[in-house]
């Protein structure tokens, strides 16, 4: 039982970043000199940007912004 419940663990993890692995880059940094730290931290599952696809540098990050990325 310990050795299918690990093997459901483990799938479930590597499934699991597939979809932060394959995420497209935010449309609206390219060429911009932080684009590579976005795109890291993207991956890293820390920022996600918005629904639209855009990660929108230039407003301002709110408190629930930051609290979610602090928490991340």
């Amino acid at each position: 039982m310990r050795k299918v419940l690990s093997f459901v663990l483990v799938l479930s993890l590597v499934l699991g970043s597939f979809g932060m692995a394959f995420a497209a880059p935010m449309s609206d940094v390219a060429g911009e000199d932080f684009e590579d730290a976005v795109n890291v931290l993207t991956e890293l599952g820390v920022v996600k940007g918005y629904p639209d696809g855009t990660y929108k540098p230039d407003n301002i990050v709110t408190r629930a912004e930051m609290a979610v990325i602090v928490v991340s």
